[in-house]
């Protein structure tokens, strides 16, 4: 046998094999760190600290709370004291009551819109079980609940998410924690009456019983009251990585919501509504914690001071008031300043539109708002499009509860890993080949989102080839999953242009626009899917691909910035 290093081998041979090694070797070792520095850096942020019990020489206010709170809560157990861990727990309760209704509520909707039509025709008498329907007008029925569902949960979370973060400030984290959680059970045990046999059927009382849950600012406004939280805890230089740790939390819990439901649903007896009692006896185990149990993270001072601020704006609002006894000027100006107020929840996206350069570039300006346009586009591919996916899944078909659960669950745990494992060791290799850059987009990011947007567009693809056989929907949520970065990564990018005093309000600016898609396109698609159902189901699918399509090619004008004086700030 013939060694590498014997004289009957060419000498570029030799090197070639040699090369191929290194290769090899090196590939093998960033792969290697890559996992590493997963492992460690989760492991810092979830369990350690790296700030000292001392006080620092020029430390801020923020710092000077973070130390303080920290040393009141040393001497307790773990599970006492504020810390990552109890955060996830608790976020993942919340989110585990939520999902867990999620696809027993389809089931109970469909099933009492059935019945709402077998009354129409005048077959009052039978069951909901034994009635039978045309599944085209259950699907036209049940796309219009949806749409006008999203409308006003839209337009709820919309208005309401700014205010819950303003209220954290003031009541502290957990408490709002609590108070989200309750409202929660609150919407879900009135959506479950509505559709319970002996409740009448109406249209609108499902709309609006499914609506009071979304009250509580959605999904948004909790995890903006995470991020507060993470705030209140992590020092600035960890908080990125404390968040990602969260979102694939929210994301595994996302994912076995679904699958726990459907286990439930096929393997014990209750059928659909018993997911939905374990959904209220867990969002109420997370409330009573949270009123009872778990410590509040903010410091003390900075909940006077938050208070001490409200009360100061309500005095000023209020002194703008008129003393006349004339009832049209106190309505006039009662209007003006709620007008005003309506207008303010809007300022935030003015943050986004950057001044022009010293030299009077707008370069800056563009990529801002082009990063804005993929985040719209992403969200139009993913998240705005899964009600009517999931209506087109029970019509094409014939999915219910359980085949619901686990496309939902494949999704969802998929993403969980994609962010806690995945992203950050792609991160890590990338960050071998290419400058890492803080003030403006980088390659890093360009590829990045590009890889995303790809598999995105893929995704959709793949049910539109494939529409006859359920594979192509669970293609459809792994390939989805494989882009869960896209956001994380779009929304960090943004960032780096805004100035570090107002970041807030840039995050604002985006839940912002974020919400509004959410408001506008959802119903729209669902519209499309409820007229085209009857012919072409598949037809709405050809604009989420036209997102994707159109996604890609804007993401090849995103401009990086090497000279950091070039960024305004």
């Amino acid at each position: 046998m013939v060694k590498e290093g014997s004289p009957l081998l060419s000498a570029s041979d030799t090197a070639t094999r040699s090369s191929r090694m290194d290769d090899q070797n090196g590939s093998r070792e960033i792969v290697d760190e890559g996992f590493e520095y997963v492992a460690e850096q989760t492991g810092l942020a979830f369990f350690e600290s790296l700030m000292t019990d001392e006080p620092q020489a020029g430390e801020t206010e923020e710092m000077r709370w973070l130390r303080e709170v920290r040393l009141r809560h040393k001497h307790m157990n773990w599970f006492q004291r504020p810390s990552l861990a109890i955060l996830c727990s608790l976020v993942m309760l919340v989110c585990l009551g939520e999902t867990l209704c999620i696809t027993p509520m389809i089931g109970l909707t469909m099933k009492k819109v059935c019945e709402g039509i077998a009354m129409h025709h005048g077959e009052s008498g039978k069951s909901a079980d034994d009635v039978q329907c045309d599944p085209q007008e259950v699907q036209s029925v049940m796309s219009v609940i949806s749409s006008f569902t999203m409308i006003l949960t839209g337009l709820a979370c919309t208005f309401t998410s700014g205010t819950w973060g303003e209220f954290s400030d003031r009541a502290g984290r957990v408490r709002i924690f609590g108070y989200m959680a309750l409202v929660r059970v609150i919407g879900n045990s009135l959506h479950f009456w509505a559709l319970l046999p002996s409740t009448p059927y109406h249209k609108w009382l499902i709309i609006l019983a499914g609506s009071v849950s979304s009250l509580s600012g959605g999904m948004l406004a909790l995890l903006a009251n995470a991020n507060s939280y993470i705030s209140d805890i992590v020092e600035a230089d960890h908080r990125a990585l404390s968040m990602s740790i969260m979102m694939s939390a929210v994301y595994a819990t996302m994912g076995l919501g679904p699958m726990l439901g459907s286990v439930l649903v096929k393997n014990f007896g209750g059928g659909d509504r018993l997911p939905i009692y374990l959904s209220i006896a867990i969002g109420l185990l997370a409330a009573i914690l949270c009123f009872t149990s778990v410590r509040e993270p903010r410091h003390e001072e900075a909940l006077k001071l938050s208070q001490a601020t409200f009360v100061e704006r309500r005095d000023s609002i209020s002194s703008i008031r008129s003393d006349t006894t004339r009832i049209s000027a106190r309505l006039a100006t009662y209007g003006r300043y709620h007008l005003l107020r309506l207008l303010d929840v809007f300022s935030s996206v003015k943050t986004l539109w950057l001044n022009p350069t010293a030299d009077g570039s707008v370069v800056p300006r563009y990529t801002v708002l082009m990063l804005v346009a993929l985040d719209i586009f992403f969200l139009s591919m993913t998240a705005a499009a899964m009600p009517a996916l999931v209506l087109f899944a029970t019509y094409q078909y014939g999915w219910r509860s359980v085949e619901l659960g686990y496309f939902i669950s494949i999704s969802g745990l998929g993403r969980a890993a994609v962010l806690l494992v995945i992203s950050p060791c792609l991160l890590h290799v990338l960050r071998r080949f290419y400058k890492p850059l803080n003030h403006s987009i980088d390659r890093i990011d360009v590829t990045c989102i590009k890889i995303s947007l790809v598999l995105l567009t893929c995704s959709v693809a793949a049910v539109l080839v494939g529409k006859e056989h359920e594979a192509a929907l669970f293609t459809c949520a792994v390939l989805q999953a494989l882009s869960a970065f896209c956001s994380p990564t779009i929304q960090s990018a943004i960032i780096k242009y805004c100035s570090k005093k107002f970041t807030g309000r840039c995050f604002g600016a985006m839940a912002l626009i974020r919400s509004s898609v959410m408001l506008i396109v959802p119903p729209i698609l669902l519209r499309i899917y409820g007229t085209t159902v009857s012919f072409k189901p598949e037809l709405f699918l050809y604009i989420p691909l036209t997102c994707g399509i159109c996604a890609i090619i804007l993401s090849n004008f995103l401009h990086i910035i090497d000279d950091a004086t070039a960024v305004p700030k």
